[in-house]
């Protein structure tokens, strides 16, 4: 494996990653960020290709980025875009994604859960079987959870990650925030159970 970094998306076909989380990723290739990871992968039930998932976000990105859109920088950042069809929700399939991350030679990753709260056990179960994912870095949406009663045992799955690299965020990435996420670990895994964390 290298070092780049692999920016996976669970969740690419919702409404959260086309109307905030890819204009965002966008804004910082327009900003010219030179951190942007070096693959986004995008981890959906649909049945799209990369080419014709990238074509469906154009229209997205069109609308909702922040800067002005130019069809030469979207090429370049949609060029980044790999898609990858599988039911995240089904444990068994994860070791049909390490063997993707490995022909891509995926390096460092980070993780975004762009789903409801129900789901990510069995994305944390799931990434079990995917090499180095340990050592990676998760963000998720705010709440962490979705009821009291279940919040200690989403903080024992979280237990799989190194402590310091699971970051809470608003619903948008800005250039100051996947700077943050990409280059520091600010924020432990809770060591009791509580609902809700901090954001960065």
């Amino acid at each position: 494996m290298n070092n780049e970094q692999i920016f996976t998306i669970f969740g690419g076909t919702g409404d959260l990653t086309f109307r905030k989380l890819l204009p965002a990723l966008y804004n910082i290739e327009a900003a010219e960020d030179k951190e942007l990871c070096a693959r986004i992968v995008v981890v959906g039930r649909r049945d799209y290709t990369s080419q014709s998932y990238r074509e469906a976000a154009r229209d997205w990105v069109e609308k909702f980025a922040r800067l002005r859109f130019k069809e030469e920088t979207y090429e370049k950042f949609a060029g980044r875009i790999l898609y990858y069809r599988m039911d995240f929700t089904d444990e068994r399939a994860y070791g049909g994604l390490d063997s993707f991350y490995k022909e891509i030679q995926a390096g460092n990753h980070i993780f975004y859960f762009a789903v409801a709260p129900r789901f990510f056990g069995a994305i944390v179960n799931g990434l079990k079987q995917v090499e180095g994912a340990e050592k990676g870095k998760v963000v998720i949406e705010k709440p962490f959870g979705e009821n009291l009663p279940l919040q200690p045992d989403l903080t024992r799955r979280w237990r799989r990650f190194s402590e310091g690299t699971i970051f809470t965020g608003s619903i948008t990435i800005s250039e100051r925030r996947w700077s943050a996420i990409s280059r520091l670990s600010v924020l432990p895994i809770p060591s009791s159970a509580r609902y809700g964390m901090q954001s960065i």
